[in-house]
């Protein structure tokens, strides 16, 4: 993990980094009733919507199941929710 930054209500963003040392980003939202991570699927994004910094630099690549499962595995472990049940979102 490279940064994890909380925010007023609680929600958290993960900048995590990959064998190949690309950067992406990761969420939980606390204040559902599941509780909810939000998963990258891809590094970069082919969108290129001007107020996004991950829409700016393209798109690069899709993450591989591991990558993407390794995402859930990671936000889990660190916000304490390896036993409860989980909402994911794929982005």
């Amino acid at each position: 993990m490279v940064s994890d930054e909380t925010s007023v209500d609680g929600t958290r963003k993960f900048a995590l980094e990959l064998a190949d040392e690309r950067r992406i980003e990761s969420v939980f939202i606390p204040d559902t009733p599941s509780m909810t991570f939000c998963i990258s699927t891809q590094v970069g994004c082919a969108m290129g919507c001007g107020f996004c910094l991950t829409g700016k630099m393209g798109l690069v690549r899709n993450l591989t199941a591991r990558e993407i499962a390794g995402q859930v595995r990671v936000l889990a472990a660190v916000t304490r929710m390896l036993d409860h049940p989980i909402n994911i979102v794929l982005m």
